[in-house]
């Protein structure tokens, strides 16, 4: 025990010395010293405590103790420490000290003081709650203790007061960056305790990096080519004049670093080959350092049979060969060298609808391997070109207000060829102005009268190639069938999931085709407003990237516009990218403005049949629950229409002139498909799941 204490005194006056805003000091408890800072002493101290008797130490985050002669087991809140007891894993790096760090503090038989928040049980039925104890007469709260010590993660997926969840990834900022605890070495969180991790010595070249086994310990430079974003948050790739490797943090936001395409970056982390493809894993965001600006490196031209070359993976290259076979979301393309795969990553914007068998595509990405596939991996819209001798053309017309008319057109157009009666024009009615939207997908037309019905003329209008419409004619009236758009821009695809309406949602788009619905696919970030007003029901089936602060703007103003917004989250902890983000997570940052958060818990109830009458449930008897989260609604516009356990599971309201509703789990609508062959669940023919989806879409249309 000296030795510790002499080791916590050492780093204490490290810690002293470095500039920061709270004031750390040093406490002891049953002889043990750790560190805390003198601010929380006020901030943090418990509120209406329960008083409990220590039993004993399960691991780092888990305790038991005697509450009101009860023994409990008791779950710490907002904390995740490494396993130690977990009956499908190994004992976890740092896991051992974590748990004698716990067990040390907490004594059998001596007392600790504990607070909860608005969700008192899990699922495994163990007490979740703050754990206090007294430390030279002051008050502690162990779960905060352990983060900022480094012997555990601040655990954000299951939601709790919005005040100590701040406190504690500022406690996990801290730690990590000043290599406290399990942050020594975070290159080995998460990994089995008795693996053994390698190191080189100094920085060496990619291609040397690609060579070693997995988990070395590797420090490497590099330009960014990918940067963070198009193939999520917590990835990048680099390039040195060796090689390229995928950069991958697990539940890191590499976004914040601003990192941007050409910055020099150096790379301290562990190489790993994940589904074939090689890659550097790293933990925190203080294993990535922004070295300097450099010239992206050019992109290396091969054939379309070096696709499938697995020496060039890693690499930004650019191919040309015709289209000859397409299945979103990839299609194949050969030069006569041999048909190789471009792959449509989520994210990317990247819209296939307008490539077709016979033309000729030049595609720049990274090459990349999933499985036993080689992969080009376009990074966003312009890395695609394809030729192109179709002019644009009006794929429908929607009359919106009294004398507006919005032109939804098959391609974008330039907006300067977009002319108010001369390129566009209103048969027998004048034009007051022509705008075109932020992708150059929709003009709005504004007539000096009103419209109900006519025809629309195109000519002149050229599209981003140049190509122009000599003359199109468009009849229209103001009827028209209901339009639902689905998102598939924000990790639908990621992990085992595929949430789209050509994968595992593809039931649910058909029953509403069925119904005379028009349905689309959303492939790009929500930016373009007029664009979206196109459609009268958005669904955002289980995201597992994050919404843009523009796109959370966006669709809040479609839906007080009136607009109908169906969101369909899942359970706490979801993660299916590693990207610190799930979706309860990512709902939870804008839908309070709708009156109603995730709970982030994870539930089965299989079925629940706590229906409460209302529009979303006529003829629906019991719903599948499978690992989802329920609901706390925060304001009176919200109502419940399914309960799980006694908690709402599915609500329901109004936000402005709109509607919106929101589900806790994904499974329900999932029928069991998949393109690429995950195993998905298909709960959309049990009980009255579908019932509930189309009557879900009803309602928000109005009916």
């Amino acid at each position: 025990m000296k030795q510790r204490s002499i080791f916590v005194a050492i780093v204490f006056l490290l810690l002293v010395s470095t500039v920061f805003p709270l004031t750390p000091v040093m406490l002891e408890h049953n002889d043990v010293q750790f560190l805390y800072f003198q601010e929380w002493f006020e901030q943090l101290t418990p509120e209406i405590p329960s008083t409990a008797t220590v039993l004993k130490s399960i691991d780092g985050d888990t305790i038991m103790v005697k509450l009101a002669n009860v023994p409990e087991t008791v779950r710490l809140i907002g904390v995740d420490t490494p396993e130690t007891v977990h009956p499908e894993k190994p004992v976890e790096y740092f896991g051992k000290e974590a748990s004698d760090f716990t067990s040390s503090l907490l004594k059998p038989g001596g007392f600790v003081w504990l607070t909860y928040d608005f969700e008192h049980r899990d699922k495994y039925g163990r007490l979740l709650a703050y754990v206090w104890f007294k430390a030279e007469n002051r008050w502690v709260l162990l779960n905060l203790a352990l983060i900022l010590n480094g012997y555990g993660r601040a655990y954000t997926y299951f939601p709790f007061r919005d005040d100590y969840m701040q406190v504690f990834t500022s406690a996990e900022d801290y730690a990590s960056s000043h290599a406290l605890g399990m942050w020594k070495y975070p290159e080995r969180i998460g990994l089995p305790a008795s693996m053994k991790f390698p190191r080189t010595s100094d920085t060496i070249t990619i291609a040397q990096a690609r060579s070693l086994p997995d988990f070395t310990r590797v420090k490497i430079q590099g330009v960014v080519t990918v940067p963070p974003g198009p193939f999520g948050v917590n990835m990048l790739y680099i390039q040195d004049e060796t090689a390229g490797v995928a950069v991958y943090a697990r539940g890191v936001d590499l976004s914040k670093l601003d990192i941007q395409l050409g910055d020099l970056v150096e790379i301290d982390g562990s190489m790993y080959t994940h589904r074939k493809n090689r890659e550097i894993t790293i933990n925190t965001s203080n294993q990535v350092k922004k070295l300097s600006e450099a010239d992206v490196p050019q992109a290396l031209k091969i054939f379309t049979g070096e696709i499938n070359e697995e020496n060039l993976e890693g690499l930004l290259v650019w191919v040309s060969g015709k289209i000859v076979e397409i299945d979103p979301p990839k299609y194949y393309i050969d030069d006569g060298s041999g048909k190789g795969m471009v792959y449509i990553r989520e994210n990317t914007g990247i819209d296939l609808s307008g490539a077709k068998v016979g033309l000729i595509a030049t595609v720049t990405g990274v090459l990349g391997q999933y499985e036993w596939q080689h992969e080009l991996w376009p990074r966003w819209p312009t890395d695609v070109e394809t030729t192109d001798i179709e002019p644009p053309r009006i794929l429908w017309v929607n009359v919106s207000g009294t004398n507006t008319v919005d032109l939804y057109l098959n391609e974008s157009v330039m907006a300067t060829s977009v002319q108010p009666n001369r390129t566009v024009v209103l048969k027998s009615i004048k034009l007051r102005s022509a705008e075109v939207s932020p992708t150059g997908r929709v003009v709005r037309l504004v007539a000096f009268e009103s419209v109900d019905a006519g025809t629309v003329f195109l000519r002149g209008v050229r599209d981003l190639r140049g190509n122009m419409t000599l003359m199109l004619k468009f009849d229209f009236t103001r009827q028209r069938a209901p339009r639902v758009l689905f998102d598939d821009a924000h990790g639908q695809r990621a992990g085992n999931a595929d949430w789209t309406i050509d994968g595992g949602y593809s039931d649910f788009a058909d029953a509403l085709k069925e119904r005379g619905y028009t349905v689309d696919r959303n492939v790009s970030p929500f930016v373009d407003p007029l664009l979206l007003s196109q459609y009268d029901v958005v669904v955002v089936p289980e995201p597992n990237e994050p919404f843009r602060q523009e796109e959370i703007e966006n669709l809040l103003a479609f839906v007080k516009s009136g607009g109908g917004l169906f969101l369909i989250a899942d359970h706490g902890g979801a993660d299916r990218n590693g990207n610190g983000w799930d979706a309860v997570k990512i709902f939870n940052t804008f839908v309070e403005s709708l009156g109603f958060r995730f709970d982030g818990n994870d539930l089965v109830v299989a079925p629940t049949r706590e229906i409460v009458p209302s529009p979303l449930t006529e003829s629906v008897e019991a719903v599948g629950v499978w690992n989802g989260s329920t609901i706390t609604p925060v304001a009176t516009n919200v109502s419940i229409a399914v309960k799980a356990l006694g908690r709402p599971y599915v609500v329901y309201g109004t936000y402005g002139s709109g509607r919106f509703a929101a589900i806790g789990d994904s499974s329900p609508f999932d029928d069991g498909t998949s393109p690429t062959g995950k195993p998905l669940h298909n709960g959309w023919i049990m009980y009255d799941d579908a019932e509930l989806a189309l009557r879900t879409v009803k309602w928000l249309l109005g009916d």
